[in-house]
């Protein structure tokens, strides 16, 4: 069981290291210089990283295998997965970002509420436990979203800005990625899947849905004519995209979605120390301290918890007396 657990830590510090860069990569791309739009990156981002986890999954005996498994049963499965994980999730975080490329440290810590939602839709789709503090911590880190969309419809009026739109757009990015973590995590155990192979299905069609939409009207000539730009994009499509998704699947595997989405909560943390190293936006604004500070006190109120329970549990039974 240690081994287990020591394998969930090592596998959830990467992904934390490397999803934390997200956001001041995506930043990069919108500032002047670069100038791209949030559709523009979705395409790309998914191209880049449909063709690194296509080769990655051939290059793995393993997964290469598991493709053979695969059915039109499993279609919509994988359809929904990569609309809701894929599509969706960085359609709704790059306009977020996108709407104040200046100061998207509220948007970032809006987004980082999917672990909460990741939790709930365990628990309405997996079926697992409910606990009182699972559910205070929910309440708790909800409230962290709340005190920061306020403040930004106080500050700029509700939706009459786009600064007050990202809030929601943030809010609906961490919703799609709650969704497609507990549903992945369900088809995968109900039809077997090869999380890398799996994966890469998922990449591919939610690049389906954005090529559809955005690659009419996307620069892909200037895009791939910056180097700049390109390696940005690599990073971004082969290592935020492409490896963690595989070791966050991996992670709830081993530890169940709610574990999973309460260490995760020490993303945002390492995701605001790179805005603050690369962009000098730090949450300078109260309610954007404030609401961080909440969502922190919810990952505490639930891990703290979980933390004594496990314990309790390794304590050893007192003697028989009898």
């Amino acid at each position: 069981m240690r081994k287990v657990w020591n394998k969930f830590y090592v596998l959830m510090a990467l992904v934390m290291l490397i999803w934390s860069g997200t956001a001041a990569i995506v930043t990069y791309l919108f500032q002047d210089g670069q100038g791209l739009r949030p559709g523009e990156v979705v395409v790309c981002d998914g191209l880049i990283c449909l063709a690194i986890m296509l080769g990655a999954t051939l290059a793995v005996p393993a997964s290469r295998r598991s493709l053979a498994r695969y059915t039109l049963r499993q279609a919509p499965a994988l359809a929904v997965c990569g609309f809701t994980g894929v599509f969706l999730y960085n359609t709704l975080l790059y306009s977020a970002l996108h709407s104040d490329a200046k100061d998207v440290v509220p948007y970032v810590i809006i987004n980082y509420l999917w672990p909460i939602a990741t939790m709930v839709f365990g628990v309405l789709i997996l079926k697992e436990r409910l606990s009182w503090h699972v559910v205070l911590g929910g309440l708790v880190g909800f409230l962290g979203f709340l005190v920061v969309q306020l403040a930004r419809v106080r500050e700029v009026g509700l939706l009459a800005d786009a600064k007050a739109l990202g809030c929601l757009m943030a809010l609906g990015a961490a919703l799609a990625w709650g969704l497609f973590s507990t549903l992945a995590r369900k088809w995968s155990d109900k039809y077997g899947l090869d999380p890398l192979s799996s994966m890469m299905l998922f990449v591919a069609a939610g690049t389906v849905f954005s090529v559809i939409l955005f690659a009419p009207t996307a620069r892909f000539g200037y895009i791939f004519g910056r180097w700049d730009i390109l390696l940005a994009l690599v990073v971004l499509g082969g290592a935020a995209h492409g490896l963690t998704n595989i070791l966050w699947l991996r992670a709830i595997k081993l530890a169940g979605a709610g574990r999973t989405a309460v260490v995760s909560y020490l993303t945002p943390v390492l995701s605001l120390a790179y805005l603050g190293l690369f962009h000098r936006q730090w949450p300078s604004k109260w309610y954007s301290v404030l609401g961080l500070a909440l969502i922190l006190a919810a990952v505490l109120l639930v891990e703290l918890r979980r933390l004594r329970q496990e314990q309790r549990a390794a304590e050893p039974l007192p003697p028989d007396r009898g």
